[in-house]
């Protein structure tokens, strides 16, 4: 059950990265042809979304869950 519960984590968390980061501000970045405005917005509204995403979690979830994507979209951004 360990090994289930650890891979499942794993696999989820990679999941929401790949989505919210590697695909989603791509994406938005893209529609205002890259640049540094387009990232900038795009950085915001995948923040936006992953924290609604979590809405189960109530509002404070949601507020939780917005600035860590916020700052994992930064990370994501700075290290590219």
């Amino acid at each position: 059950m360990l090994v289930s519960l650890v891979s499942i984590f794993i696999v989820s968390s990679f999941g929401e990265e790949v989505v919210y980061r590697g695909f989603l501000i791509n994406r938005i970045s893209e529609i205002g042809d890259g640049t540094k405005n387009a990232i900038r917005l795009s950085v915001i509204i995948s923040a936006l979304v992953f924290g609604l995403a979590h809405f189960g979690w109530g509002l404070m979830g949601i507020r939780q869950t917005t600035f860590m994507g916020l700052a994992l979209a930064l990370s994501y951004q700075f290290f590219k």
